[in-house]
């Protein structure tokens, strides 16, 4: 079985323990090998697993869900969901797209770029950030209309990591 594993850092005397705290267990066939956070009140791990994406409640542990890709994901990198739980935007690793579904209908709305490795919203939910080895973008999160652009020189296929800071400010 796939297991999500929850630890709590424990101060002790001058140090610091890590506790395994509960965590689900989801059902044999979903494989992963990482997640994402998002904040909000109800915090959420997003992990994308092989054409579909978990969705995890953390105030919730025992409550998941899965967006299938119905063979229109495949293998992804990442994935994340905003904070209102409307959206979710799958990404690719080396330039093979980046997109955003619809939670409600679970359609994808939109191929945002064929750029693209990893992606995180922004905590008011209003902007989506796409970190790939050579850009960054933020895109406004509904229109799917791209607000910003940075390139990025990587020395190699790394893929780009970013955050909104909590206040969306910076």
């Amino acid at each position: 079985t796939s297991a999500v594993k929850e630890w709590a850092l424990v101060p002790t005397n001058q140090e610091f323990e890590l506790r395994q705290l509960a965590g689900p267990t989801l059902p044999r066939q979903i494989t992963f090998d990482g997640g994402l956070v998002t904040p909000g009140p109800v915090r959420w791990l997003t992990f994308p697993s092989i054409d579909r994406v978990i969705c995890l409640n953390l105030n919730n542990p025992t409550s998941w869900w899965e967006l299938r890709g119905e063979g229109l994901m495949g293998p992804l990198t990442c994935a994340a969901i905003s904070p209102d739980t409307n959206w979710i935007a799958t990404t690719y690793w080396k330039d093979r797209g980046t997109s955003a579904w619809d939670t409600r209908t679970r359609q994808r709305v939109r191929e945002l770029d064929r750029r693209g490795g990893f992606v995180s919203f922004s905590p008011d939910g209003r902007r989506l950030l796409v970190g790939s080895a050579r850009h960054y973008a933020v895109w406004e999160v509904g229109a799917w209309k791209q607000v910003w652009e940075l390139p990025r020189h990587s020395p190699g296929e790394l893929v780009g990591r970013g955050a909104f800071s909590p206040d969306n400010q910076l």
